[in-house]
């Protein structure tokens, strides 16, 4: 058997096939075995550049050439075989490396050309056509655009209080569900609506105990909805909106739950929980609620969090997290190291006034409002390999 047709020419491979040429005798110096076509370590060209200076297009025909020194060996073949010794260290891991990276997309302050949006706090991707919909709360109002910020439409968004009375609501959370109809907490109702792209009430998810305060899709389709106040839960749904479950215990110590603020799905199928009290500003459970892990302490201290508001995985495992106190994007790894922020607080293109809301198209596009400029802001963001937290930054 050929023993090149087993090695692909990855960073590092060529090292690999040159340990293999002397383990099995085929460099020079050793008996020639190998096939007349087989390349030089890993090369379609090798040159000799030790006493002979020639050029050579294969191992065998490098190892039968014959102008070696008496003691079987050109100079090249001894530093080969220092060099097959003392591969080159694989280049570490830098801060460098794993930056945030983002390059600003869209910008839209309202639905008019002379208007702001009025406390913005949601915001979602229509997987359809990579429509917006943002939920303008302070205007009760939800407003659809296109992908390139035109609008399209904007209905009030009606609830039915927990007193039965019939009003305005005040829009938060969105997510689509599987067969795209958009999913909204309203902070004047103890369900979850479910509307249609006209803004027509179709169906109501409802929460037994607990104020709903963010809902999230995975790609099952199964439907999470987190809660606030005195009980602070996940409850699952199933995708034709039928209850699953629930799962969470109230609490502040690792693995417990108060004031739930955000959630979202991981790319590896957990569910991340951001809550605005504990120990922990994020934290990561499976889809059935086994507490995996936490990071982002509520303290001051760089790397730590004040108030989550959003929370998104991206392709490459890194964790972007809205924080509305910082008034920042924090980015960690996977592992929940901490990276860097995303730029920092103010008004122009990139920077960010009281994110209230984070969300991504699961395509390299994240986009969050801001509760401060009433306004939301589309960005696109790097890919890089993941890290895990055990790596140095």
């Amino acid at each position: 058997m050929n023993p090149y047709t087993q090695i692909s020419r990855t960073p590092g491979s060529q090292w690999l096939l040159a340990a293999l040429l002397v383990v099995s005798g085929s460099l020079p110096g050793f008996p020639p075995q190998m096939a007349d076509s087989a390349p030089l370590a890993g090369s379609n060209v090798a040159t000799d550049t030790g006493e002979t200076g020639r050029t050579y297009r294969s191992a065998r025909e490098y190892a039968l050439d014959g102008s070696w020194s008496e003691a079987g060996r050109s100079p090249s073949c001894s530093r080969l075989a220092e060099a097959v010794a003392s591969p080159p260290a694989e280049p570490p891991v830098t801060l460098a490396d794993l930056l945030p990276t983002v390059k600003p997309q869209l910008m839209v302050w309202g639905y008019e050309d002379a208007g702001h949006f009025n406390l913005p706090r949601g915001i979602a991707f229509d997987p359809k056509d990579g429509s917006i919909v943002v939920a303008n709360s302070g205007d009760h109002r939800i407003a659809f655009f296109s992908s390139t910020g035109r609008p399209l439409l904007q209905v009030v968004h009606r609830v039915t209080r927990p007193d039965g009375k019939e009003a305005d609501g005040i829009p938060g959370s969105l997510a689509f569900d599987g067969s795209g109809q958009l999913l909204v907490v309203d902070s004047y109702a103890n369900y979850v609506d479910v509307i249609d792209r006209r803004g027509r009430s179709l169906d109501r998810l409802v929460i037994p105990a607990g104020r709903p305060s963010c809902v999230t899709t995975s790609r099952s389709g199964a439907i999470y909805v987190g809660t606030s106040g005195a009980t602070s839960t996940i409850y699952r749904f199933n995708p034709d909106h039928s209850p699953a479950g629930s799962w969470g215990q109230t609490g502040l110590e690792p693995g417990q739950l108060t004031d739930v603020t955000a959630i979202a799905e991981l790319p590896e199928g957990n569910i991340a929980v951001g809550s605005a009290r504990g120990k922990f500003g994020i934290q990561i459970f499976t889809p059935d609620g086994a507490y995996v892990r936490g990071f982002g302490i509520h303290d001051l201290a760089p790397g730590n969090l004040s108030l989550p508001t959003g929370i998104v995985g991206s392709a490459d495992g890194r964790i972007w997290v809205s924080d509305e106190i910082r008034q920042t994007i924090e980015v960690f790894t996977a592992d929940g190291a901490y990276i860097a922020p995303v730029s920092g607080s103010g008004d122009p293109f990139g920077d960010f006034s009281y994110p209230s809301s984070l969300a991504t198209d699961g395509k390299g596009l994240i986009a969050v409002t801001e509760r401060g400029s009433g306004r939301f802001q589309v960005m696109s963001i790097s890919k890089h390999e993941e890290v895990s937290a055990g790596e140095k930054l």
